[in-house]
């Protein structure tokens, strides 16, 4: 059974959905436009297992709230996020796992409070590709565009769910009829025009950050890490060409590479995954 809380932290009301009641505590991070629902499959497995599992809603996703108009939504702000909940939930010490733009968030942190974190796991999370500085100036202009167009624009109604799965579909396009009605009908909410849904996420995550990735200060988090670390990779999902090097620089990882699987990985085979995180959280 799972419960969920709504904690005011850094300016913001955080979204907190638990499973379980053991002494071990697991924190699990979501990816870019997912929700902290996706991983209430693996949840569930975890907490049978005897672990207390939290997952938040980043800032603009799910049932947490958006930045107020004129702010944006930036690395160091979800990092920020995650250290004021866990501060008012009182938690200390844990294990963390996160995917995607979540398991980028949950190696920084790692990096940023290393005793804090037990063990982590990072799932197709170890950042984007790295970004061409030299473009800065045209990027900002990008950036600048986009921002204007999401503030100028009326998103047209999503009539069911039925169209968010097809949307849904565009981008993942194996998702299966069971799953995908799950994972649509959490991601939307009514339409403030009254009439169909509209996607939960702030469609300021749409827009391209003004900034490039760089390697090189997130090397500096990566270094840092103490927690007994795994990396999962999925055999056909957002592989980096320089993943094994940014793997090498945390000094206690290792990696798994599960065979067929994508980057969504949590949607499709959520036994798979649970499985895995369990044998890697029980190892020690």
């Amino acid at each position: 059974m799972s419960r969920e809380h709504t904690l005011f932290a850094n300016g913001l009301h955080h979204h907190v959905i638990e499973w379980g009641q053991g002494p071990r505590t697991v924190v699990m991070l979501h990816g870019y436009l997912d929700q902290a629902w996706s991983f209430e499959p693996i949840a569930k497995r975890l907490a049978q297992q005897g672990f207390r599992v939290l997952a938040p809603d980043f800032r603009g996703h799910g049932d947490t709230d958006w930045v107020p108009t004129g702010g944006y939504y930036h690395f160091p702000d979800y990092l920020l996020d995650l250290e004021s909940w866990l501060g008012a939930m009182n938690i200390d010490d844990f294990d963390l796992v996160g995917h995607s733009m979540g398991g980028t968030v949950a190696t920084m942190y790692a990096g940023t409070r290393p005793k804090r974190v037990r063990t982590l796991v990072s799932i197709e999370g170890l950042g984007p590709p790295t970004g061409d500085i030299s473009d800065s100036p045209s990027r900002m202009v990008r950036w600048f565009e986009g921002v204007a167009r999401v503030q100028s624009r009326r998103a047209k109604p999503i009539a069911s769910v039925e169209e968010a799965l097809e949307r849904l579909r565009v981008m993942h396009t194996k998702l299966p009829d069971d799953i995908g009605m799950t994972i649509a009908a959490r991601a939307l909410k009514p339409h403030s025009s009254g009439e169909g849904f509209a996607w939960r996420f702030d469609p300021l995550h749409q827009t391209q950050s003004p900034m490039a990735f760089r390697l090189d200060l997130y090397d500096s988090f990566l270094t840092r890490i103490e927690a007994r670390t795994l990396v999962v990779l999925g055999e056909k999902g957002m592989r980096l060409p320089d993943e094994q090097a940014r793997i090498a620089r945390i000094r206690n990882a290792r990696s798994v590479e599960l065979a067929g699987q994508g980057h969504m990985v949590h949607w499709h085979s959520p036994a798979l995954l649970a499985e895995t995180i369990s044998n890697h959280l029980l190892a020690d």
